[in-house]
């Protein structure tokens, strides 16, 4: 294989775990909400917009760490696969909910 072809597959995987670790981050904050803040919706809705400022920072870690902050086609591709893998694979087998 070329470098190339090898760098591109590396920041596939590398995307799919991004894709999965963003949808547990979520679940997590999902359950914490569910759990302890039933009736405190300006909380929910605080907590709620630190859940997506975390993503935000995990995405942008992860694409820095494949290809310096480029976001290319392919990388959110393999991010939207990855968040399909967690939800079809994984959260089912885990659901507490």
């Amino acid at each position: 294989m070329t470098s190339l072809i090898q760098s591109q597959a590396a920041t596939m995987i590398v995307m799919l775990y991004c894709g999965m670790t963003i949808a547990i981050v979520y679940d997590v904050f999902t359950l914490f909400l569910d759990r302890f803040l039933l009736g405190k919706n300006v909380l929910r809705t605080l907590m709620r917009l630190g859940c997506y400022v975390v993503i935000a920072f995990i995405i942008g870690e992860f694409t820095m760490f494949c290809q310096n902050g480029k976001l290319t086609l392919y990388e959110m591709l393999f991010l939207a696969i990855g968040l399909l893998l967690w939800r079809k694979i994984f959260c089912d087998k885990i659901d507490t909910r």
